[in-house]
């Protein structure tokens, strides 16, 4: 060890929020990346010892268990509530073993720069929901939440009945240009949470859009974050579109990856 000391405070009794990355109070800003920050309830090391050339897991014991995942978010049996401050971004790089690049193994995802950028789809049944069960999932990655273009905020995908300016027939996961709150654009209503979901830049996060009879639920990060209803009968007359509202409008400034779409 280069370093002992005695303490005995009973930790269970403090009652302000653990900081990573600052020192809460004195702006005492880290520079650089954190991985795998975990606190126990038992001594793990108690004299020398190799550390750990794999990723941390929430062992017995684990009461945080965080700057581990594409997002923030705590695997502990306590999952606290992560917020960030400032620019903090993740970032795909650890100090474990590596191996080189594979296609196959890793994937990859696509850039949009906010201009004209766009996937499209061509109507197909296979994009017909219809009134049946779906769920719509993706990665996503924005550079700007706050941020729209012609008139529309950046969308992460439109899955379009009908070409229209109501959206009637739609379903598209957007980003509020003006507030950076995640919405949901069902059949011609517009949907937030209940307590806004605020999207920040420069992080990964999962979406999935799942349809069980009429409820409609949207998870991010595996938390439901708005709730609706309906029936609307999907038909698919128009193209699905990846990274844009329309053809003009409402264009994604960021990386997408591994867009899929589930029924039956």
């Amino acid at each position: 060890a280069d370093a002992t000391l005695a303490h005995n405070q009973d930790l269970s009794t403090l009652t302000s929020d653990i900081v990573i990355g600052d020192l809460d109070g004195y702006n005492r800003p880290f520079t650089g990346s954190i991985a795998d920050a975990r606190i126990t309830t038992s001594s793990l090391y108690t004299e020398t010892f190799t550390p750990p050339t794999e990723r941390l897991t929430a062992i017995t014991g684990t009461e945080l268990l965080t700057c581990h995942l594409p997002y923030f978010a705590d695997s502990s049996v306590n999952s606290a509530a992560i917020t960030t401050t400032g620019n903090v971004s993740s970032k795909v790089d650890s100090p474990y073993d590596r191996v080189g690049y594979s296609e196959d193994l890793h994937g990859g995802s696509v850039y949009f720069d906010g201009t004209d950028d766009r996937l499209s789809i061509a109507a197909s049944s296979a994009f017909s929901m219809e009134t049946g069960d779906f769920t719509v999932e993706s990665w996503f990655y924005t550079e700007n939440a706050t941020y729209s273009t012609n008139g529309a905020s950046q969308t992460l995908f439109a899955i379009r009945s009908q070409l229209d300016a109501s959206l009637t027939g739609v379903i598209r996961i957007f980003i509020s240009g003006s507030t950076g709150e995640l919405g949901l654009a069902l059949a011609g209503q517009v949907h937030y949470g209940t307590t806004a979901y605020i999207i920040n830049a420069n992080q990964w996060y999962h979406v999935a859009v799942v349809r069980s009879g009429s409820q409609v639920n949207v998870y991010v990060n595996g938390v439901s974050v708005i709730s609706a209803t309906s029936s609307y009968n999907f038909s698919s007359g128009a193209p699905t579109l990846i990274g844009a509202a329309g053809e003009d409008r409402g264009s994604w400034l960021g990386y997408i990856s591994d867009f899929r779409v589930f029924k039956r």
